[in-house]
């Protein structure tokens, strides 16, 4: 179980700055949107590489942890015939291995699908 880390188990708020509590603020809410870094930063009006810059000093300072490989996240999906003909996809995990679903009915997808959910992180 990862643990997640906020600031008030890490580094009391009232011991960072204004400028820290704004990007430590910032950070939790990417984490939570479930978007990449980058995208987040571009969506909230903020340079990519000061939000980089700044989740390095979060965590030189203890205010976060650095970074872990993330766990795999599951997106609930809704299979209906019309939406997947015609379909062709790989999916590549991050240990390299890759599932060829090219070829695949709703049905022998919605098979892989739930097997593949069925495995524990």
């Amino acid at each position: 179980m990862q643990k997640e880390t906020t600031p008030e188990r890490v580094l009391p708020a009232h011991k960072l700055t204004e400028v820290q509590r704004f990007w430590l603020k910032h950070y939790h809410a990417c984490q939570a949107s479930g978007k990449s870094q980058a995208d987040y930063a571009r969506t909230q009006g903020l340079a990519v590489k000061s939000f980089y810059y700044w989740k390095k000093r979060l965590q030189q300072i203890g205010a976060i942890d650095a970074d872990r490989p993330s766990a795999a996240v599951f997106h609930k999906v809704q299979i209906t015939p019309a939406a997947f003909a015609g379909i062709q996809c790989q999916v590549q995990f991050g240990n390299g291995l890759v599932c060829d679903l090219r070829g695949l009915d709703a049905a022998g997808l919605e098979h892989v699908l739930l097997t593949v959910s069925r495995l524990s992180p």
